[in-house]
């Protein structure tokens, strides 16, 4: 192995990491935080399609905060994708907000992990600055109440069980009857 390509990836690993750990929102009044109404989320995904968080009441909502940068976000975001297509149709939604300031570098991202959870573009952070996502990732899931039921930070594979077993747990409150 090149040691500088392999000192060059630990730095970058490095980076990655600390860019994770300090990511600190300022807290508004408005925060996402269990039990509590989440606060409003109105936008465009990458593919222009109209996103209304209001609008999706009597579903299950898992919310995505992320960053190209984020290392653990590049682990969890397939692992949704699994999930939007196993739950989908018990009535899962899954919508990811990416908190990148360069779109087109996003763009680039998505585009090269044939991505398939929309992606709204927090452009500015005003999402982020009113959900204030503790770390990235983290993931606020609204219940069919409308009310956030569970918000998990960060990820590891291991987490993928607590993640599904949320989803399942939400999925069957409020279930409509056949």
């Amino acid at each position: 192995m090149n040691t500088h390509t392999g000192n060059r990836s630990g730095k970058l690993l490095l980076l990655a990491l600390a860019a994770t750990l300090l990511w600190s929102p300022a807290r508004t009044a408005a925060a996402a935080t269990a039990g509590g109404a989440p606060p409003a989320l109105v936008g465009k995904t990458l593919a222009g399609d109209a996103f209304d968080l209001g609008a999706r009441r009597g579903e299950v909502v898992l919310v995505d905060f992320w960053a190209t940068w984020c290392e653990p976000c590049k682990v969890s975001l397939p692992r949704y994708a699994a999930l939007q297509r196993k739950y989908g149709k018990d009535g899962l939604h899954i919508i990811t907000i990416s908190v990148d300031e360069d779109v087109a570098a996003l763009r680039r991202f998505v585009s090269e992990r044939a991505m398939t959870l929309p992606v709204v573009h927090d452009a500015g952070g005003k999402h982020a600055e009113k959900w204030a996502p503790e770390k990235m990732p983290t993931a606020f899931l609204i219940g069919r109440d409308g009310k956030v039921a569970w918000v998990h930070g960060g990820f590891v594979v291991s987490d993928e069980p607590k993640v599904e077993a949320a989803i399942v747990a939400a999925l069957a409150v409020g279930k409509p009857r056949p």
